[in-house]
């Protein structure tokens, strides 16, 4: 079983922050990327959850701004990438959850 999850940031400075991507195990990803899976749905195939996570980072590249996050790629350029690139700005609230949900 692969997921497909949408999450909003730990950090309080970052309430407005959202993230989007698949994993096998949610509990680890929300651990090392410093997130609350606030939305998740199961795949039976890692390539069905794949294309709609594509589907879903489209979507965001197209309607928000990247985000820049606490220990994110540009505070750790030198270490492993567990906060990814793939963090958006909402400026009304965290993930536009009703929105995203039409799209996948």
């Amino acid at each position: 079983m692969t997921y497909l999850y949408v999450a909003i940031s730990l950090y309080a400075d970052e309430a407005q922050c959202f993230t989007v991507g698949i994993t096998k195990d949610p509990l680890r990803r929300s651990y090392e990327k410093h997130m609350q899976i606030i939305l998740m749905q199961d795949y039976k195939y890692r390539k069905q959850a794949r294309a709609a996570e594509k589907a879903l980072l489209a979507w965001c590249n197209a309607n928000y701004e990247k985000a820049f996050v606490r220990f994110g790629v540009l505070d750790m350029a030198n270490y492993s990438k567990n906060r990814t690139a793939d963090w958006f700005y909402n400026p009304k609230s965290g993930a536009p959850l009703d929105a995203m949900k039409e799209v996948i």
